[in-house]
């Protein structure tokens, strides 16, 4: 279990090798899984607020029994660079997480689709 933890934390960050350590600690490694895919360029994200957005992203396909960790990034044409919030992960479950991001000025949900902008996610957990 240890050394397949630690693989996945050279993929992830330092903080989500954390979470996995203690959220996962003494668990059957057989069951212990990757799962990684993203959002549809430009289409998925939702109006949040008068100029912020946000996407859900679906994880049914991965067949976590509970939460798994997360690390996510955005990806795009042009300007997603502006984007604040991508790698912040909200309403976690085995089932779903949504991200919200936000720009300092101009409407942020016409940036995201203008620009083809998606999200790419990691998820580690338990399918059994």
């Amino acid at each position: 279990m240890v050394t397949k933890i630690l693989i996945f934390c050279v993929i992830l960050s330092v903080a989500s090798c954390y979470q996995i350590r203690s959220q996962y600690e003494g668990g059957n490694e057989a069951c212990l899984t990757a799962c990684a895919g993203g959002s549809a360029p430009g289409s998925d994200w939702v109006l949040y607020g008068s100029q912020d957005a946000y996407v859900d992203i679906d994880l049914t396909h991965c067949g976590f029994i509970k939460a798994p960790a997360v690390t996510t990034s955005i990806h795009g044409k042009t300007r997603h660079w502006r984007a604040r919030g991508a790698s912040a992960v909200y309403s976690l479950n085995e089932e779903m997480f949504r991200v919200y991001i936000s720009r300092d000025e101009g409407n942020t949900l016409n940036e995201a689709k203008g620009n083809g902008w998606y999200i790419q996610y990691t998820a580690i957990g338990y399918i059994c």
